[in-house]
């Protein structure tokens, strides 16, 4: 999880974003609440087609290849898991 004191950094920034922009500041405390913050190392398997489909990646800085398999290129991405 994403420490309190680095909310409104990660709010501010995903308010930038279509994707988050008409989040309602209930919806924008909730996805801070499920939401990790990964950096990647180049190279570095992200996800490959038999991984479960309860998360998403929102790449906040960085390059992610399709290589038959999702290949990193020095990313940093928020992680945002369901809690089922």
């Amino acid at each position: 999880m994403i420490a309190a004191d680095e909310y409104p950094r990660y709010i501010q920034y995903l308010r930038t974003r279509p994707e988050f922009i008409d989040f309602s500041d209930e919806e924008m405390n909730i996805l801070m609440n499920n939401m990790k913050v990964k950096d990647f190392h180049k190279g570095q398997e992200l996800f490959d087609q038999t991984d479960e489909r309860s998360r998403f990646y929102f790449v906040v800085s960085g390059l992610v290849r399709p290589n038959g398999r999702m290949k990193v290129m020095n990313l940093r991405s928020i992680r945002i898991s369901s809690k089922t």
